[in-house]
């Protein structure tokens, strides 16, 4: 059995911070244990699964549901299974 893992395609981006925006976070980084970096990235991930999770939520409140076949039942269960937080926080930078 294949024990590697399997990791998910990253890229960088840039982004501008004041002075106080910059401390205030790496305060909260520190008072978690984690570095500046992981932290943001900790917080955009879990903002991301929230803003997925009210984005179905909704889409299925409309009621227009469609049955799905077994292929594809399988296919969405792991796709969500890969966004689990074990998952996520597995790749932290350190």
């Amino acid at each position: 059995m294949d024990t590697a893992i399997l990791t998910k395609p990253k890229f960088k981006k840039l982004i501008n911070l004041d002075e106080e925006t910059k401390t205030s976070l790496h305060l909260q980084a520190v008072a978690q244990g984690m570095n500046l970096t992981s932290y943001i990235e900790t917080i955009l991930i879990n903002a991301a699964q929230k803003e997925e999770d009210i984005t179905l939520s909704a889409l299925m409140d409309e009621g227009d549901m469609e049955i799905l076949t077994g292929k594809e039942e399988k296919e969405f269960d792991a796709y969500i299974k890969s966004f689990s937080k074990h998952e996520r926080c597995k790749n932290k930078t350190v």
